[in-house]
């Protein structure tokens, strides 16, 4: 039995690049035709989660693998210790698109 070829994580990311841009450019055509307010960042992004809610169940079945929905407003966790504030004081991303190395 052959051993299955592991790619480098670069192309790995490179997928996962793709594959989200592709999710939020649908996401965002579709987003024009939702009745939310324009003028506010905090309407977009609630109508634009569920857009991508919607968009990433249709794309998994469609592509017969997991699509999963961007994490809305999550905190971004501390790398060093020169970013602990003593609580969640620094802005969340609107949106953030995990990535699971499959094959680790």
């Amino acid at each position: 039995m052959a051993r299955l070829t592991v790619p480098s994580f670069s192309s790995l990311w490179q997928e996962h690049e793709a594959l989200y841009v592709g999710v939020f450019i649908m996401a965002l055509q579709k987003l024009t035709q939702a009745q939310c307010d324009m003028t506010s960042e905090d309407s977009i992004s609630e109508h634009l989660y569920l857009v991508l809610r919607n968009i990433c169940f249709e794309e998994s079945r469609n592509q017969h693998r997991e699509i999963r929905t961007p994490d809305w407003e999550r905190p971004i966790p501390p790398a060093t210790e020169a970013e602990l504030t003593g609580g969640k004081k620094r802005k969340r991303p609107d949106f953030t698109c995990n990535i699971l190395d499959r094959y680790a």
